[in-house]
């Protein structure tokens, strides 16, 4: 009778797998765009009060900072600006948390990103503001010099080229705080790498911008219709996209930044 015990007959296990993060961010199909709705719909799915009080807390946060831009103008802006970068890199520090920790997202996490990053912050800052300034120059140098008249002739051309300048500076810095508050990167080279990526991945993040918009549309117009009670409902649904698109951006940056590889069995047990 044949031993089954030996080793020789044993099914082969297929090699361990880890996650690794790549050195550059990788090139990534047009239909990632979607897949990275439907993986920051799981994490919001998965505990959904926690992000709730995240949500209700940054939109009080949000509230104030326009109260600021009101009625003190420049601080404001300033205090507001500080504030959205705040909001873009604590959520995702609390999706990390979420992830690697298993546990709800919290308030807490949100402020992980001033952990030894003040000056980080800070320098990060005004390196996408000079980012925005420079290619805002140079956007409307060229369409100045391309339009007869100049940019002073069409005031239709003033308004679709200040939202392509405005949708491209969130696409090309949407990597940047994620960059420097979960992977270390230094401020200057968080903006350069979060615009390849962005570069590199323009037709998926082209879709999720899409879907979005399809999204927040009706979304808007029947907030702005709701009352009562309706009302309510429609800000607890528009606060939900507003988590689930800052989610989207965590997806898509751990999808261009990491991938799967074979476990080195060398190196088990000295990481």
């Amino acid at each position: 009778m044949q031993d089954f015990s030996d080793n020789s007959v044993r099914p082969p296990q297929e090699p361990e797998t880890e996650e690794r993060l790549l050195d550059q961010p990788a090139a990534r199909d047009v239909l990632r765009g979607a897949a990275w709705v439907y993986e920051a719909f799981l994490l919001l799915r998965e505990y959904p009060a926690a992000w709730a009080v995240i949500a209700l807390v940054l939109y009080a946060g949000e509230l104030v900072g326009k109260w600021l831009v009101a009625y003190t103008a420049g601080i404001g802006g300033a205090v507001y600006v500080m504030f959205m970068l705040f909001k873009a890199g604590g959520i995702a520090m609390a999706a990390s948390a979420q992830e690697y920790e298993e546990k709800p997202p919290g308030i807490a996490d949100l402020f992980m990103i001033f952990d030894n990053k003040i000056f980080d912050f800070v320098l990060l800052l005004v390196f996408m503001a000079l980012f925005a300034a420079a290619w805002a120059f140079l956007l409307f140098g060229i369409a100045g010099t391309l339009l007869d008249g100049g940019l002073t002739a069409s005031p239709l051309a003033v308004v679709v080229l200040s939202v392509f300048w405005l949708v491209s500076v969130q696409m090309l810095l949407g990597f940047a705080p994620v960059l420097v508050f979960l992977q270390d990167e230094s401020p200057f080279a968080a903006v350069l790498l979060s615009a390849k990526a962005a570069l590199l991945n323009i037709l998926p993040l082209l879709l999720n911008g899409l879907i979005f918009v399809l999204i927040w549309t009706p979304a808007l117009l029947l907030t702005a219709r709701a009352n009562g009670i309706a009302s309510y409902m429609m800000l607890a649904a528009v606060l939900a996209v507003n988590m689930l698109s800052y989610l989207s951006t965590y997806a898509a940056y751990r999808d261009i930044w990491f991938e799967e590889g074979e476990r080195d069995q060398v190196t088990v047990g000295y990481r």
